[in-house]
C-alpha cells in the first residue's frame, strides 16, 4: 500500500473510531490520499473554495459537537481556512484541520505557491504538529496518537474545545 494512504487510513480510521463522522475536503493533488480515505471512511463533502468548506466544517462541527475533519492541499490554500480557525476558537468549537504540506527536504524552494505551512494558525489552534512524512518508517501508532491528541483538544478534555491543526508532508507518489 502506498505509504501516504496507509498513513491517512491509520489516522482518519482513528478519527472514526472516536466518533468523527463527517470530512469537509478542498480538493488539491498534495491532498488526495487524505481526501481518497475520507471519502472511504466518512460522510465527505467536497468544497472547491477553501474558505467556504472552512465555514462548512464549522457549521456542521457546532450541529453535531463533534469535530469535522476539514482538508486542504498545500500552498496558499491552507490560509483560506483562517477566517473559519477563528470562529472556531472563539466559539470553543471542536475543529480538526488537516493540511497536506511539500515533503521537508524541498520546503521553502521550488514551486511558486509553495509557503510556510508550519504554525501556519499561531495561537487561534488549540494544538499543532508537523508529522514525519509518510515515508519516513511511521508507524500505525504514531499516526493514531495524533488523532487522540488531536481529538482531545479538539473537544476540550482539557482546555477549551476549538481548532486544531496537523500539517503533514507528503512525497510523491501521491
Amino acid at each position: 500500500m502506498n505509504p501516504n494512504v496507509f498513513s491517512a487510513y491509520a489516522l482518519i480510521s482513528r478519527f472514526k473510531s472516536l466518533g468523527v463522522s463527517h470530512a469537509v475536503v478542498s480538493p488539491g493533488s498534495r491532498s488526495t490520499p487524505l481526501a481518497y480515505v475520507a471519502n472511504d471512511l466518512l460522510e465527505t463533502h467536497v468544497v472547491i473554495d477553501e474558505r467556504d468548506a472552512g465555514f462548512l466544517a464549522l457549521g456542521i462541527s457546532e450541529a453535531t459537537a463533534m469535530p469535522c475533519l476539514v482538508i486542504t492541499t498545500s500552498g496558499s490554500a491552507p490560509t483560506h481556512l483562517f477566517p473559519s480557525i477563528t470562529e472556531s476558537f472563539y466559539s470553543n468549537i471542536p475543529l480538526i484541520v488537516l493540511t497536506a504540506d511539500r515533503p521537508h527536504e524541498v520546503r521553502g524552494r521550488g514551486a511558486p505557491q509553495t509557503i510556510d505551512q508550519i504554525n501556519l494558525y499561531g495561537t487561534h489552534v488549540r494544538y499543532f504538529a508537523d508529522a514525519l512524512c509518510p515515508h519516513d518508517e511511521s508507524s500505525q501508532e504514531y499516526w493514531q496518537s495524533f488523532a487522540d491528541e488531536m481529538f482531545s483538544a479538539s473537544t476540550g478534555q482539557n482546555s477549551p474545545a476549538g481548532p486544531v491543526h496537523l500539517n503533514i508532508g507528503m512525497r510523491e507518489p501521491l
